[in-house]
């Protein structure tokens, strides 16, 4: 079983995020970053601390997977919309040269599901506001024919999902998803909390003191 998570708790407001400083208290340390994303006590969605990307290209991923199917979680909270789009969920292979499929918002607030060929099969009928804490789920299903995503929309720690978008029998490359990148492409500020990845079953929400469920 893997299972991956942070909670950002361990560091610094305003501090960049580095492979050294997040992971300890936070929990498992990211590895690729660009950009100047940053930890920060704005928006936390448990705990006192969170994610910060407000530059674009800000990013930053775990890079040690090693898997064809995965779950995940991340809170999300926009404090201004993306000009173009934040890559939520990018799945990609080792060198970053191979997309499996990504789940992005767009500059509208829509939830769009793409494949390997970042060809959009599913967009939310909802659009995602500021100044409301969200949290998203996913499943990826990595296969060059019958590969499949699905994403589970809901506000803040509800039980209760209020939109699911789900597509099956689509090119997601094959091959293991090695990366799961968040990447702001434009301008605008977001915060994240509460990551997990796993490849057991959806995360649930996170409880109020900060510690994941864990399938």
């Amino acid at each position: 079983m893997t299972v991956l998570a942070n909670t950002a708790e361990g560091g610094t407001d305003g501090v960049t995020l580095t492979a050294g400083n997040t992971g300890g208290a936070s929990g498992d340390a990211f590895q690729g970053f660009g950009g100047t994303p940053t930890f920060s006590n704005l928006h936390p969605a448990t705990g006192t601390m969170g994610f910060r990307l407000d530059n674009d290209a800000d990013r930053f991923a775990w890079e040690n997977l090693t898997q064809t199917t995965l779950y995940g979680r991340a809170y999300l909270y926009f404090a201004t919309m993306p000009s173009i789009y934040i890559q939520l969920f990018e799945f990609l292979d080792s060198g970053y040269a191979n997309d499996r499929g990504r789940i992005d918002v767009n500059d509208a607030g829509n939830i769009l599901l793409r494949d390997a060929a970042l060809v959009t099969q599913a967009t939310s009928s909802t659009a995602l506001t500021t100044g409301v804490l969200y949290r998203l789920e996913f499943k990826v299903v990595s296969h060059a024919s019958a590969g499949s995503l699905e994403c589970r929309l809901f506000t803040g720690h509800s039980s209760t999902a209020s939109e699911t978008l789900s597509v099956s029998s689509i090119n997601t490359n094959g091959g293991a998803i090695q990366v799961n990148r968040r990447y702001l492409n434009g301008t605008g500020d977001v915060f994240l909390d509460d990551l997990n990845i796993n490849d057991v079953d959806f995360p649930g929400p996170s409880s109020l003191n900060g510690v994941w469920f864990v399938p």
